[in-house]
């Protein structure tokens, strides 16, 4: 991470690294492997973390239990339909 801040007022370099940094720790650490149809679930996953960093951990649990409210995640729209192909 840089020592020096570059500031416009709006949005610091700092945190961009920070979150980056948040970002890469936790593909190499929890989940090791993304794929290419999931990515933006994973990164939504992680502007939520970083969007509700400074709520307390109760608050934060109550914000994602809100967020899921009326949506159901269904394997076979996560994925798509993929046809399979026996080999003989």
């Amino acid at each position: 991470m840089n020592t020096v801040s570059y500031d416009n007022g709006m949005c610091i370099t700092n945190s961009i690294e920070g979150y980056f940094a948040k970002l890469k720790r936790g593909i190499n650490s929890v989940y090791h492997h993304l794929g290419k149809q999931h990515l933006h679930q994973y990164l939504s996953e992680f502007d939520f973390r970083h969007n509700s960093r400074k709520e307390k951990d109760g608050d934060r649990t109550l914000l994602a239990l809100n967020g899921v409210g009326g949506k159901r995640l269904m394997l076979s729209d996560s994925v798509g339909k993929q046809q399979v192909q026996w080999q003989k």
